[in-house]
């Protein structure tokens, strides 16, 4: 069973996966809402994609690392939050 509610952020991460092949397999209007929400949900896999995989390492034991890589992982995800909030305005 998964842990510390990180199965949700799993399952979040397929949909999102699912939710982006309909976007883009689809034709779709040419305009800056259509860019912005494929910009956005391109984003959101990197972010799921770096809460998922750490957290799962961190989980079941795998993951053992400086504290450099740690400090430099969490620096990235600050980043993604960042260009996340910053499209929205």
């Amino acid at each position: 069973m998964m842990e510390n509610g990180i199965f949700f952020s799993i399952i979040s991460f397929f949909y999102c996966i699912f939710v982006t092949i309909l976007f883009f397999s689809k034709k779709k209007i040419k305009n800056n809402e259509t860019k912005l929400y494929g910009i956005l949900l391109i984003i959101t896999l990197i972010g799921l994609f770096l809460e998922v995989v750490p957290t799962t390492m961190a989980i079941r034991g795998v993951i053992s690392c400086p504290k450099s890589f740690t400090l430099f992982l969490l620096r990235i995800i600050l980043v993604y939050l960042l260009v996340w909030l910053s499209l929205f305005t």
